[in-house]
């Protein structure tokens, strides 16, 4: 690996860093908006801690492998075997609210579709990842260039922990808005202040 691996130690820390941050920026617009103190706002806030846990777990010992050129593969078997069971359940309580859904009104249905987007985006994105991984795994990957392997096993932990945040981030309106209003409000504090000075 050469000195590839300082590049790769790099890519992963910028990795690291813009997870941490973009999970803690949600979670921070969640906490500080009296308005999202409801409970899938809080459920999302702890997908959130999870993210951060995960990758505090997973993504310094990846840089650690990194730069003494043993990296693992296992880790990401262990991954995904560790979460195989709540992804089954997760999908088959999609697959409830989907049928309920159907029967329901056009207006139902479309809200519905909204609300559960981000979701399915996310479990597909996971499922993605893991028969990535399990390819990987289980084939010869000879033909296929090192770093590749290396970021395709790793896109359990690198990809999901960052989609997740800036996802819904955008995608629910009222998260939205919220970090909208935070933003406008420091942004007005920071000029009150320079103007003060």
């Amino acid at each position: 690996m050469g000195m590839l691996k300082y590049l790769y130690f790099t890519l992963a820390l910028l990795f690291y860093i813009s997870v941490i941050l973009a999970n803690t920026v949600v979670i921070a617009i969640i906490y500080s908006h009296q308005n999202l103190h409801e409970p899938m706002y809080l459920f999302l806030c702890s997908l959130f801690i999870n993210e951060i846990y995960g990758s505090t777990s997973m993504l310094p010992c990846l840089m650690a492998q990194v730069l003494t050129a043993s990296l693992v593969h296992d880790l990401v078997f262990g991954l995904i075997i560790s979460v195989a069971g709540p992804v089954s359940y997760i999908t088959y309580s999609y697959i409830k609210i989907l049928q309920v859904c159907i029967k329901g009104s056009k207006e139902t249905k479309a809200k519905a579709l909204d609300t559960c987007t981000p979701h399915l985006v996310s479990i597909i994105s996971f499922m993605v990842a893991c028969f990535i991984s399990l390819i990987t795994q289980r084939f010869d990957m000879f033909t296929v260039p090192y770093p590749l392997c290396v970021v395709l096993s790793m896109y359990v932990v690198i990809i999901q922990p960052l989609q997740n945040p800036v996802m819904y981030g955008l995608k629910l309106s009222k998260i939205r808005q919220a970090g909208k209003d935070l933003f406008a409000l420091k942004t007005i504090e920071l000029y009150v202040e320079g103007r003060a000075e």
